[in-house]
């Protein structure tokens, strides 16, 4: 293999990126234009929704009854009534908790508390040899990687997308 011969692969893939990039914007195009077509139909109908889920759940708040057994039904393809939210968990004195914990149910502190110190590698990737040295750490396995990227980021990002697809089918 020759640098010529990499010169002539890379034009190659330089060509078929150019036309896949044509291919791909005019499908941006075409979605825009059709996002421009219907975008008003579209808000319309989200605000006639909005305005319906919300008077439907007046309504539904406003007869608890209805909903005591069962709980919520479907209609129309729409699951209507009552459940019970998730809440919120207060805690007012952490210390307190965990000191309670440790007494009331010491069989399972090791679940109830969180207790961990570890290095952090995504930090630990932005410091340098020296600094990684000093505290004990190193890169390893750094071995040369193949680069072809092209410069327009921006479709490379949706082309990406197609691939990553392309290749989930295969």
């Amino acid at each position: 293999m020759t640098l010529g011969e990499i010169e002539r692969l890379t034009k190659e893939y330089a060509d078929a990126w150019k036309l896949l990039k044509g291919k791909i914007e005019d499908l941006e195009l075409e979605k825009e234009a059709a996002v421009r077509r219907h975008i008003n139909g579209i808000k319309n109908a989200v605000n006639k929704a909005k305005d319906k889920m919300g008077t439907l759940e007046a309504a539904i708040l406003s007869a608890p009854e209805l909903f005591e057994k069962p709980r919520t039904i479907t209609m129309y393809g729409v699951k209507v009534g009552l459940k019970k939210g998730k809440g919120k968990l207060e805690i007012d004195d952490d210390n307190k908790t965990i000191a309670l914990i440790k007494k009331h149910m010491s069989d399972q502190a090791e679940v109830l508390i969180i207790v961990k110190e570890t290095p952090s590698k995504d930090a630990l990737q932005h410091l340098s040899a020296i600094e990684l040295k000093r505290i004990g750490a190193r890169i390893t396995d750094t071995t040369d990687e193949v680069v072809v990227k092209t410069t327009d980021t921006d479709i490379e990002k949706l082309v990406e997308a197609f691939m990553r697809e392309d290749k989930v089918a295969a």
